[in-house]
């Protein structure tokens, strides 16, 4: 979260990269308001110490994740109010989540041209759903990720 160019692996001794790899997709697909982190390219050094860390690649800047997260907080904020997320069952809460955006979010039938990496990267995060309105499966899956997590319903 603090868009650090290199993250150790708190760990003694050696640790496999395909344990770091697994490590790092389990943070990054569990935690959806790391959108800025390109999930695909992550490369991963060792020293001669045996020390292991993430050295992540980014979408945006710094200060660009700053401004996408005050949108993104303001937006959530909003839905949860509107939305009366924060009264109900957990079946309720998600249903009121799902509605919303099958009435309010586009299904972005081109966002994987590979062409348009800009459209790929926005539809395929929570930015597509909180900022365009538009997005692919995986997009809509961590923005119900977002809200629900936001009134503590398990996701």
């Amino acid at each position: 979260m603090a868009h650090k160019d290199i993250i150790p692996i708190p760990v003694k001794g050696t640790i496999s990269l395909e344990i770091v790899t697994k490590i790092f997709a389990a943070i990054t697909r569990d935690n959806p308001l790391i959108y800025y982190l390109n999930q695909s390219a992550c490369n991963i050094a060792q020293d001669g110490f045996g020390h292991t860390a993430i050295c992540p690649r980014y979408f945006f800047s710094k200060d660009k994740v700053k401004e996408y997260n005050r949108k993104i907080e303001k937006t959530v904020n909003e839905l949860v109010a509107q939305l009366n997320l924060t009264e109900g069952t957990d079946y309720e809460k998600a249903l009121r989540v799902h509605d919303w955006l099958c009435q309010n979010v586009t299904y972005d039938q081109q966002g994987h041209d590979m062409s348009d990496p800009v459209r790929v990267i926005m539809t395929h995060n929570i930015i597509g759903v909180f900022a365009h309105k538009c997005a692919q499966c995986e997009g809509i899956a961590k923005a119900v990720k977002v809200l629900l997590n936001a009134v503590d319903v398990k996701c």
